[in-house]
Protein backbone atom coordinates (compact mmCIF):
# COMPACT_ATOMS: atom_id res chain seq x y z
CA UNK A 1 0.00 0.00 0.00
CA UNK A 2 1.35 3.43 -0.95
CA UNK A 3 0.96 6.96 0.35
CA UNK A 4 -1.92 9.07 -1.01
CA UNK A 5 -1.24 11.42 -3.90
CA UNK A 6 -3.56 14.04 -2.41
CA UNK A 7 -3.49 16.19 0.71
CA UNK A 8 -6.16 14.75 3.00
CA UNK A 9 -6.81 18.01 4.83
CA UNK A 10 -7.17 19.91 1.57
CA UNK A 11 -9.68 17.37 0.28
CA UNK A 12 -11.67 17.48 3.50
CA UNK A 13 -11.74 21.28 3.48
CA UNK A 14 -12.89 21.50 -0.16
CA UNK A 15 -15.56 18.82 0.26
CA UNK A 16 -16.89 20.69 3.29
CA UNK A 17 -16.88 23.95 1.33
CA UNK A 18 -18.71 22.29 -1.59
CA UNK A 19 -21.11 20.50 0.81
CA UNK A 20 -20.28 17.06 -0.63
CA UNK A 21 -20.41 13.97 1.59
CA UNK A 22 -18.73 11.53 -0.80
CA UNK A 23 -16.79 12.31 -3.97
CA UNK A 24 -16.84 9.51 -6.55
CA UNK A 25 -14.19 9.32 -9.28
CA UNK A 26 -14.54 7.31 -12.48
CA UNK A 27 -12.51 9.39 -14.94
CA UNK A 28 -9.16 7.55 -15.18
CA UNK A 29 -7.11 10.57 -14.06
CA UNK A 30 -9.38 11.21 -11.09
CA UNK A 31 -9.44 7.50 -10.23
CA UNK A 32 -5.64 7.56 -10.16
CA UNK A 33 -5.60 10.68 -8.02
CA UNK A 34 -7.93 9.29 -5.35
CA UNK A 35 -6.67 5.69 -5.36
CA UNK A 36 -2.94 6.34 -6.10
CA UNK A 37 -3.13 3.45 -8.62
CA UNK A 38 -1.35 4.92 -11.64
CA UNK A 39 -0.77 1.79 -13.71
CA UNK A 40 -3.21 1.13 -16.58
CA UNK A 41 -6.22 -0.90 -15.46
CA UNK A 42 -8.71 -2.72 -17.61
CA UNK A 43 -11.25 0.07 -17.21
CA UNK A 44 -9.01 2.25 -19.35
CA UNK A 45 -9.85 0.30 -22.49
CA UNK A 46 -12.90 -1.90 -21.80
CA UNK A 47 -16.20 -0.07 -21.97
CA UNK A 48 -18.56 -2.65 -20.46
CA UNK A 49 -17.90 -1.27 -17.01
CA UNK A 50 -16.38 1.56 -15.02
CA UNK A 51 -13.90 1.44 -12.14
CA UNK A 52 -14.51 3.78 -9.23
CA UNK A 53 -12.63 5.37 -6.36
CA UNK A 54 -14.26 7.47 -3.69
CA UNK A 55 -13.29 9.73 -0.83
CA UNK A 56 -15.58 10.84 1.97
CA UNK A 57 -15.73 14.19 3.73
CA UNK A 58 -13.91 12.48 6.61
CA UNK A 59 -11.03 11.62 4.25
CA UNK A 60 -11.77 7.90 3.99
CA UNK A 61 -10.83 6.31 0.66
CA UNK A 62 -12.34 3.23 -0.97
CA UNK A 63 -11.91 1.71 -4.43
CA UNK A 64 -14.02 -0.66 -6.49
CA UNK A 65 -11.93 -2.77 -8.86
CA UNK A 66 -12.24 -5.91 -11.01
CA UNK A 67 -11.59 -9.01 -8.89
CA UNK A 68 -8.77 -10.24 -11.15
CA UNK A 69 -6.80 -7.01 -10.72
CA UNK A 70 -6.78 -7.08 -6.93
CA UNK A 71 -3.16 -8.18 -6.56
CA UNK A 72 -1.75 -5.63 -9.00
CA UNK A 73 -3.82 -2.83 -7.45
CA UNK A 74 -2.63 -3.71 -3.95
CA UNK A 75 0.93 -2.71 -4.84
CA UNK A 76 -0.04 0.93 -5.38
CA UNK A 77 -3.40 1.66 -3.77
CA UNK A 78 -3.43 4.08 -0.81
CA UNK A 79 -6.23 2.28 1.06
CA UNK A 80 -7.03 -1.19 2.31
CA UNK A 81 -10.73 -0.62 1.67
CA UNK A 82 -11.26 -2.36 -1.67
CA UNK A 83 -14.52 -3.70 -3.05
CA UNK A 84 -14.42 -6.27 -5.83
CA UNK A 85 -16.81 -6.81 -8.70
CA UNK A 86 -17.22 -9.27 -11.54
CA UNK A 87 -18.03 -7.23 -14.59
CA UNK A 88 -19.47 -9.93 -16.86
CA UNK A 89 -22.88 -11.32 -16.00
CA UNK A 90 -22.94 -15.10 -15.85
CA UNK A 91 -19.34 -15.46 -14.65
CA UNK A 92 -19.01 -18.60 -12.54
CA UNK A 93 -18.49 -17.78 -8.88
CA UNK A 94 -17.71 -20.06 -5.95
CA UNK A 95 -20.94 -20.59 -4.01
CA UNK A 96 -19.10 -19.62 -0.81
CA UNK A 97 -17.93 -16.33 -2.30
CA UNK A 98 -19.50 -13.08 -1.14
CA UNK A 99 -18.65 -11.42 -4.45
CA UNK A 100 -21.81 -10.44 -6.33
CA UNK A 101 -22.49 -12.35 -9.55
CA UNK A 102 -23.56 -10.33 -12.57
CA UNK A 103 -24.38 -7.18 -10.56
CA UNK A 104 -23.39 -3.75 -11.78
CA UNK A 105 -20.29 -2.14 -10.34
CA UNK A 106 -22.52 0.75 -9.26
CA UNK A 107 -24.20 -1.59 -6.77
CA UNK A 108 -20.83 -1.97 -5.04
CA UNK A 109 -20.40 1.80 -5.03
CA UNK A 110 -23.83 2.18 -3.44
CA UNK A 111 -23.03 -0.39 -0.76
CA UNK A 112 -19.93 1.54 0.25
CA UNK A 113 -21.76 4.87 0.25
CA UNK A 114 -24.35 3.30 2.55
CA UNK A 115 -21.64 1.94 4.86
CA UNK A 116 -20.31 5.49 5.12
CA UNK A 117 -23.78 6.63 6.19
CA UNK A 118 -24.14 8.90 3.15
CA UNK A 119 -26.89 7.10 1.22
CA UNK A 120 -29.12 10.15 1.81
CA UNK A 121 -26.34 12.67 1.40
CA UNK A 122 -24.84 14.74 -1.40
CA UNK A 123 -22.74 12.56 -3.69
CA UNK A 124 -20.38 14.26 -6.14
CA UNK A 125 -19.79 12.46 -9.42
CA UNK A 126 -17.59 12.87 -12.52
CA UNK A 127 -20.24 14.29 -14.86
CA UNK A 128 -17.68 14.97 -17.60
CA UNK A 129 -16.86 11.27 -17.81
CA UNK A 130 -19.82 9.35 -16.39
CA UNK A 131 -21.92 7.72 -19.10
CA UNK A 132 -25.68 8.17 -19.10
CA UNK A 133 -26.09 4.45 -18.37
CA UNK A 134 -23.69 4.58 -15.41
CA UNK A 135 -25.44 7.66 -14.06
CA UNK A 136 -28.82 5.96 -14.28
CA UNK A 137 -27.45 2.92 -12.45
CA UNK A 138 -26.04 5.15 -9.70
CA UNK A 139 -29.35 6.95 -9.37
CA UNK A 140 -31.19 3.62 -9.20
CA UNK A 141 -28.83 2.26 -6.54
CA UNK A 142 -28.87 5.50 -4.49
CA UNK A 143 -32.50 6.63 -4.78
CA UNK A 144 -32.40 8.84 -1.69
CA UNK A 145 -29.06 10.54 -2.41
CA UNK A 146 -28.57 13.85 -4.17
CA UNK A 147 -26.17 13.29 -7.06
CA UNK A 148 -24.35 16.54 -7.85
CA UNK A 149 -21.94 17.32 -10.73
CA UNK A 150 -18.43 17.55 -9.27
CA UNK A 151 -15.85 17.62 -12.08
CA UNK A 152 -14.98 21.16 -11.01
CA UNK A 153 -14.30 19.84 -7.49
CA UNK A 154 -11.68 17.42 -8.82
CA UNK A 155 -10.12 20.30 -10.78
CA UNK A 156 -10.07 22.47 -7.68
CA UNK A 157 -8.42 19.78 -5.54
CA UNK A 158 -5.88 18.64 -8.13
CA UNK A 159 -4.55 22.05 -9.15
CA UNK A 160 -2.31 22.27 -6.05
CA UNK A 161 0.26 19.49 -6.10
CA UNK A 162 1.59 17.54 -3.12
CA UNK A 163 5.25 16.69 -2.52
CA UNK A 164 4.67 13.19 -3.93
CA UNK A 165 3.21 14.61 -7.13
CA UNK A 166 5.94 17.23 -7.52
CA UNK A 167 8.65 14.58 -7.26
CA UNK A 168 7.00 12.48 -9.98
CA UNK A 169 6.60 15.55 -12.17
CA UNK A 170 10.27 16.40 -11.63
CA UNK A 171 11.35 12.90 -12.67
CA UNK A 172 9.08 12.99 -15.71
CA UNK A 173 10.54 16.34 -16.76
CA UNK A 174 14.11 15.15 -16.13
CA UNK A 175 13.67 12.25 -18.57
CA UNK A 176 12.63 14.67 -21.32
CA UNK A 177 15.51 16.95 -20.38
CA UNK A 178 17.93 14.05 -20.89
CA UNK A 179 16.35 13.33 -24.28
CA UNK A 180 16.86 16.91 -25.43
CA UNK A 181 20.48 16.85 -24.26
CA UNK A 182 21.04 13.66 -26.27
CA UNK A 183 19.48 15.23 -29.38
CA UNK A 184 21.58 18.36 -29.03
CA UNK A 185 24.69 16.16 -29.23
CA UNK A 186 23.76 14.76 -32.65
CA UNK A 187 22.32 17.82 -34.40
CA UNK A 188 24.17 18.32 -37.68
CA UNK A 189 23.44 19.00 -41.33
CA UNK A 190 21.83 15.93 -42.87
CA UNK A 191 20.31 14.49 -39.69
CA UNK A 192 16.63 13.74 -40.16
CA UNK A 193 13.71 14.58 -37.91
CA UNK A 194 13.13 10.85 -37.50
CA UNK A 195 16.73 10.27 -36.40
CA UNK A 196 16.45 13.03 -33.78
CA UNK A 197 13.17 11.55 -32.56
CA UNK A 198 14.74 8.08 -32.38
CA UNK A 199 17.46 9.49 -30.13
CA UNK A 200 14.78 10.91 -27.84
CA UNK A 201 12.91 7.58 -27.78
CA UNK A 202 16.13 5.76 -26.89
CA UNK A 203 16.53 7.95 -23.80
CA UNK A 204 12.86 7.57 -22.85
CA UNK A 205 13.09 3.78 -22.85
CA UNK A 206 16.44 3.70 -21.04
CA UNK A 207 14.92 5.77 -18.25
CA UNK A 208 11.74 3.74 -17.85
CA UNK A 209 9.23 6.10 -19.42
CA UNK A 210 7.56 4.29 -22.30
CA UNK A 211 5.14 4.77 -23.86
CA UNK A 212 5.88 8.29 -25.02
CA UNK A 213 2.92 10.56 -24.38
CA UNK A 214 3.57 12.72 -27.43
CA UNK A 215 6.39 13.90 -29.68
CA UNK A 216 5.86 16.67 -32.23
CA UNK A 217 8.61 18.13 -34.35
CA UNK A 218 9.42 20.04 -37.49
CA UNK A 219 12.56 21.40 -39.14
CA UNK A 220 12.97 24.11 -41.76
CA UNK A 221 9.63 25.17 -43.25
CA UNK A 222 7.95 22.32 -41.35
CA UNK A 223 8.72 24.07 -38.05
CA UNK A 224 5.89 26.53 -38.80
CA UNK A 225 3.25 23.75 -38.69
CA UNK A 226 1.77 22.60 -35.37
CA UNK A 227 1.84 19.01 -34.14
CA UNK A 228 3.70 17.21 -36.91
CA UNK A 229 5.04 13.67 -36.60
CA UNK A 230 8.76 13.08 -37.33
CA UNK A 231 9.57 12.77 -41.03
CA UNK A 232 12.57 11.91 -43.17
CA UNK A 233 13.27 15.58 -43.80
CA UNK A 234 17.06 16.12 -43.56
CA UNK A 235 18.06 19.25 -41.68
CA UNK A 236 20.01 21.91 -43.53
CA UNK A 237 22.46 24.43 -42.17
CA UNK A 238 20.48 27.35 -40.72
CA UNK A 239 17.24 25.40 -40.33
CA UNK A 240 15.10 26.06 -37.27
CA UNK A 241 14.34 22.75 -35.49
CA UNK A 242 11.37 22.70 -33.18
CA UNK A 243 10.38 19.92 -30.77
CA UNK A 244 7.55 19.56 -28.26
CA UNK A 245 7.45 16.31 -26.31
CA UNK A 246 6.51 14.63 -23.09
CA UNK A 247 6.45 11.31 -21.27
CA UNK A 248 4.57 9.90 -18.30
CA UNK A 249 6.39 8.79 -15.15
CA UNK A 250 4.45 7.28 -12.24
CA UNK A 251 1.26 8.52 -13.87
CA UNK A 252 2.50 12.12 -14.22
CA UNK A 253 3.18 13.94 -17.46
CA UNK A 254 5.86 16.26 -18.72
CA UNK A 255 5.44 18.82 -21.51
CA UNK A 256 8.61 20.59 -22.67
CA UNK A 257 9.22 22.50 -25.89
CA UNK A 258 12.45 23.70 -27.48
CA UNK A 259 13.63 25.53 -30.58
CA UNK A 260 17.21 25.23 -31.82
CA UNK A 261 19.16 25.65 -35.04
CA UNK A 262 21.18 23.32 -37.22
CA UNK A 263 24.51 25.13 -37.39
CA UNK A 264 24.50 28.87 -36.72
CA UNK A 265 21.34 31.01 -36.56
CA UNK A 266 20.81 34.07 -38.73
CA UNK A 267 20.64 37.55 -37.21
CA UNK A 268 16.87 37.58 -37.84
CA UNK A 269 16.39 34.26 -36.07
CA UNK A 270 18.45 35.47 -33.10
CA UNK A 271 16.37 38.66 -32.86
CA UNK A 272 13.03 36.85 -32.98
CA UNK A 273 14.04 34.32 -30.36
CA UNK A 274 15.50 37.04 -28.10
CA UNK A 275 12.13 38.82 -28.09
CA UNK A 276 10.31 35.56 -27.31
CA UNK A 277 12.76 34.65 -24.58
CA UNK A 278 12.54 38.09 -22.97
CA UNK A 279 8.74 37.72 -22.80
CA UNK A 280 9.19 34.22 -21.36
CA UNK A 281 11.48 35.53 -18.61
CA UNK A 282 9.08 38.36 -17.78
CA UNK A 283 6.21 35.89 -17.44
CA UNK A 284 8.17 33.67 -15.08
CA UNK A 285 9.29 36.65 -13.01
CA UNK A 286 5.62 37.61 -12.55
CA UNK A 287 4.53 34.13 -11.37
CA UNK A 288 4.30 34.48 -7.59
CA UNK A 289 1.77 33.44 -4.95
CA UNK A 290 -1.18 35.83 -4.81
CA UNK A 291 -0.78 37.15 -8.37
CA UNK A 292 -3.90 36.71 -10.51
CA UNK A 293 -3.57 34.44 -13.54
CA UNK A 294 -5.00 37.11 -15.84
CA UNK A 295 -2.32 39.56 -14.70
CA UNK A 296 0.42 37.09 -15.65
CA UNK A 297 -1.22 36.69 -19.05
CA UNK A 298 -1.18 40.47 -19.49
CA UNK A 299 2.59 40.46 -18.80
CA UNK A 300 2.90 37.92 -21.62
CA UNK A 301 0.69 39.89 -24.03
CA UNK A 302 2.58 43.15 -23.45
CA UNK A 303 5.96 41.45 -23.60
CA UNK A 304 5.24 39.82 -26.94
CA UNK A 305 4.24 43.12 -28.57
CA UNK A 306 3.66 42.70 -32.31
CA UNK A 307 4.57 39.01 -32.07
CA UNK A 308 1.35 38.47 -30.13
CA UNK A 309 -0.65 39.43 -33.22
CA UNK A 310 1.34 36.88 -35.27
CA UNK A 311 0.21 33.99 -33.03
CA UNK A 312 -2.19 35.07 -30.25
CA UNK A 313 -2.20 32.22 -27.71
CA UNK A 314 -5.29 31.86 -25.51
CA UNK A 315 -3.06 31.16 -22.50
CA UNK A 316 0.59 31.49 -21.63
CA UNK A 317 0.69 28.48 -19.30
CA UNK A 318 -1.38 25.44 -18.46
CA UNK A 319 -1.46 23.10 -15.53
CA UNK A 320 0.25 19.75 -15.99
CA UNK A 321 0.00 16.64 -13.85
CA UNK A 322 -2.04 13.49 -14.35
CA UNK A 323 -3.09 15.14 -17.62
CA UNK A 324 -0.93 17.04 -20.10
CA UNK A 325 -3.35 19.97 -20.10
CA UNK A 326 -5.27 20.47 -16.88
CA UNK A 327 -6.51 23.45 -14.84
CA UNK A 328 -5.52 26.07 -14.06
CA UNK A 329 -4.86 27.91 -17.33
CA UNK A 330 -3.02 31.23 -17.18
CA UNK A 331 -5.21 33.20 -19.56
CA UNK A 332 -7.22 36.43 -19.59
CA UNK A 333 -10.16 34.72 -17.82
CA UNK A 334 -8.22 33.36 -14.83
CA UNK A 335 -9.41 35.44 -11.88
CA UNK A 336 -7.92 33.24 -9.18
CA UNK A 337 -4.51 33.87 -7.58
CA UNK A 338 -1.54 31.57 -7.97
CA UNK A 339 -0.90 29.28 -5.00
CA UNK A 340 2.22 27.45 -3.80
CA UNK A 341 2.13 23.93 -5.24
CA UNK A 342 0.62 24.87 -8.58
CA UNK A 343 2.66 23.44 -11.45
CA UNK A 344 2.51 25.08 -14.89
CA UNK A 345 3.95 24.40 -18.31
CA UNK A 346 4.82 27.96 -19.36
CA UNK A 347 4.47 27.93 -23.13
CA UNK A 348 5.20 30.52 -25.79
CA UNK A 349 4.67 29.66 -29.45
CA UNK A 350 5.11 31.85 -32.53
CA UNK A 351 4.50 30.51 -36.05
CA UNK A 352 5.35 32.33 -39.25
CA UNK A 353 3.35 30.33 -41.85
CA UNK A 354 5.44 28.96 -44.69
CA UNK A 355 8.63 30.14 -43.03
CA UNK A 356 9.46 28.84 -39.55
CA UNK A 357 8.12 28.44 -36.01
CA UNK A 358 9.41 28.96 -32.48
CA UNK A 359 8.50 27.25 -29.22
CA UNK A 360 9.79 27.43 -25.65
CA UNK A 361 8.04 25.55 -22.83
CA UNK A 362 9.16 24.66 -19.32
CA UNK A 363 7.68 23.24 -16.08
CA UNK A 364 7.44 26.00 -13.46
CA UNK A 365 6.44 25.29 -9.85
CA UNK A 366 4.91 28.04 -7.72
CA UNK A 367 6.66 28.16 -4.33
CA UNK A 368 6.04 30.05 -1.09
CA UNK A 369 8.41 32.82 -2.20
CA UNK A 370 8.06 32.79 -5.99
CA UNK A 371 8.72 29.92 -8.38
CA UNK A 372 11.34 27.49 -9.61
CA UNK A 373 11.97 25.62 -12.82
CA UNK A 374 11.93 21.83 -12.47
CA UNK A 375 14.73 21.38 -15.03
CA UNK A 376 17.99 23.12 -15.95
CA UNK A 377 17.80 22.50 -19.71
CA UNK A 378 19.39 25.20 -21.82
CA UNK A 379 16.78 27.56 -23.31
CA UNK A 380 18.34 31.00 -23.62
CA UNK A 381 19.81 30.52 -27.10
CA UNK A 382 19.08 28.79 -30.40
CA UNK A 383 22.66 27.42 -30.43
CA UNK A 384 23.01 24.02 -28.77
CA UNK A 385 26.43 22.71 -29.83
Amino acid sequence: MSDPLFDRQRVQSILADEDIDVLIACRPENFRYISAVCRPLEHSFVHEHTTYAMVSRDGEVAVVVPFFELESVQEEVCTGDMLLFRQFAGTAVDEQSDVARGESVESEVAKKVSQLGSHKGRIGFDENFTSVCAFERLREQLPHACLVPASHVFDRIRQVKTAVEIERLRKSARIVELAYEAMFEVVREGVTERELAAEAHRIFYLNGAPPVTFLHCGAGLRSSIEHLQPSDYACRDGDIIRFDMGVRYGGYHSDIGRTFVCGRPSADQVDIYRRIFDAYQNVIAAMKPGVLGRDVFEVYRRGMGELFTVFPMVWVAHGVGLEIHEPPFLGPQMDEPLEPGMLFAVEIVVDFPGREGYHVEDPILITETGNRRLIDLHNESLVVN
